[in-house]
């Protein structure tokens, strides 16, 4: 996965995430987009996971770091327009609990 695109609303920050389309490309930089956004700018993070279609392990490891690297500035994440296959993935994982899941 990768961050695209950012805008800010407020005190809320937006990030697109999209899927890598190569198999085994663990290069993401989600965890390291929100650590950034959650020290510079503090507030509400909304993780636009609309691109998103699948999760694998990487990236399933890369949102639960993102949500850790949230919480130590005290940023609340949000995921928005998650797709039926991913919200599946989360729930079965018992980690819908852990996001909280929105859509527009």
């Amino acid at each position: 996965m990768r961050c695209t695109e950012r805008q800010r609303e407020g005190t809320t920050s937006i990030v697109t995430v999209t899927s890598t389309p190569e198999l085994g490309d663990i290069d993401s930089n989600v965890t390291s987009t929100v650590t950034e956004i959650a020290e510079t700018s503090p507030g509400r993070l909304v993780l636009d996971m609309t691109l998103v279609s699948s999760l694998d392990s990487y990236e399933l490891g890369d949102l639960l770091g993102a949500q850790q690297a949230a919480r130590k500035s005290d940023c609340s994440v949000e995921l928005r327009n998650v797709q039926p296959r991913v919200r599946e993935v989360l729930v079965a994982m018992n980690l819908a609990k852990v996001f909280e899941l929105t859509t527009d």
